[in-house]
């Protein structure tokens, strides 16, 4: 209050032709976000409930609400836009006397300077030019298969993990004999990665790129209002201010929860490698264990004239009857197959506890209930930013003021 009153209309219309390039930008990033929650889940439940699955409900949660924030934010500044371009147009054809005598009945608090410091290109924003562009062609191409990715390292380790189950020939039929069950740990495993895991890098990559475009977004509504702030004064000039450091804020938020969302992702891809990798490195050492069996059992069978499957339902059969262990050890050659099904039945243990582990990690993650890293990264994301309300000149005949009162 106190600062007197002037406007300069041409630059009035310069800002609100920025603040429309914004909300360009920002939808550009809307229309990314609509392709990725058209384009559904990476998984389906027919084979029960997998990975991707389990974490589903708050990847989906994730990017309903990138796409909702990213609208909210176009649409605010494409609304502020349009407003500003007519509030130029108003003072162009207004009483001058009476703008300034209007424009003294409703205090506004005073909007703070923008210190040339926390410009980005001071002499652009003396004549409302962006800083950087803005504006969202999709993910480069390049960025969704990047081997320094978690995702892209986890969808790799994958892929070897469903390649070992692919090859195994007879090995597999031995497998499911020595688990006895139907349901063995390669068909657990292979449950655990169903679907189409790219989605986990599709998502982290429109998450950063869409954070550091909304970075730039809030760098150019700085433009703006650095360039503003020496020619229009006064309790409108205020007002509109204020709209935009507020929009500006909820921008820098938003784009806070988007990096958020990426470091999650990535937290929890990384998880997934890991475990995935133990679960490869017992994976071949079962498979080696097999090996060693079919071997010996081949072996065995032809000295004796039997199947090898005869041989390892024989193994089976000792292994459950302890009460005959001394014939157990008075034949050297069924005692070695029966240690090694022991070993396999350890392994398989390990295995089957990391792909419980696997999935638990999955539903923690779901249910906000993640450890160290991913905890971390999903705090550090904070909340979607509660946007004001669209900008509305108090006075002019502006479509904000328009839609208000059809309200």
């Amino acid at each position: 209050m106190g600062q007197g009153f002037s406007v300069e209309p041409d630059a009035v219309r310069a800002l609100g032709d920025l603040v429309l390039r914004a909300s360009a930008g920002a939808d550009s990033y809307r229309r990314w976000f609509d392709r990725l929650v058209s384009a559904g889940a990476g998984f389906d439940t027919e084979r029960g409930e997998g990975f991707l699955a389990a974490a589903w409900s708050k990847l989906d949660e994730w990017q309903r609400a990138g796409l909702s924030q990213s609208r909210f934010a176009a649409d605010l500044a494409g609304g502020g836009g349009h407003e500003l371009r007519c509030v130029a147009h108003w003072y162009g054809v207004v009483d001058a006397r009476a703008a300034e005598l209007l424009d003294g009945l409703n205090p506004e608090p005073d909007a703070p300077r923008i210190p040339v410091d926390e410009v980005r290109d001071p002499a652009a924003a003396a004549v409302f030019r962006d800083a950087v562009p803005v504006g969202y062609g999709g993910p480069d191409p390049n960025a969704i298969t990047d081997p320094a990715w978690w995702p892209v390292k986890a969808e790799q380790e994958r892929e070897k993990l469903l390649d070992l189950g692919g090859s195994l020939g007879d090995v597999a039929e031995v497998i499911k004999m020595l688990t006895g069950s139907d349901k063995d740990f390669i068909t657990m495993l292979a449950d655990l990665l169903v679907g189409d895991w790219t989605v986990l890098q599709e998502q982290a990559v429109l998450y950063h790129d869409a954070a550091i475009g909304l970075e730039n977004i809030a760098a150019n509504i700085n433009q703006g209002r650095f360039g503003i702030q020496g020619v229009w004064k006064g309790e409108a000039a205020d007002r509109a201010k204020n709209w935009l450091a507020d929009y500006r804020a909820c921008v820098l938020q938003l784009a806070q929860y988007f990096h958020g969302a990426c470091r999650a992702i990535q937290a929890l891809a990384k998880l997934a490698y890991h475990m995935m990798q133990e679960i490869r490195h017992g994976y071949s050492s079962a498979i080696d264990i097999v090996l060693l069996i079919l071997t010996k059992g081949k072996k065995l069978g032809l000295e004796r004239g039997v199947r090898v499957a005869e041989v390892i339902s024989e193994a089976l059969s000792q292994l459950g009857q302890r009460g005959k262990l001394i014939n157990i050890f008075q034949d050297p050659e069924l005692r070695d197959i029966i240690h090694l099904v022991l070993s396999f039945n350890e392994i398989v243990g390990i295995i089957q506890t990391w792909i419980s582990a696997a999935l638990g990690l999955a539903h923690a993650f779901a249910g906000e209930k993640t450890l160290d890293e991913l905890l971390e990264a999903t705090i550090a994301m904070g909340e979607p930013p509660q946007w004001p309300q669209g900008y509305e000149h108090r006075d002019a005949e502006c479509p904000a003021k328009s839609r208000r009162v059809k309200l």
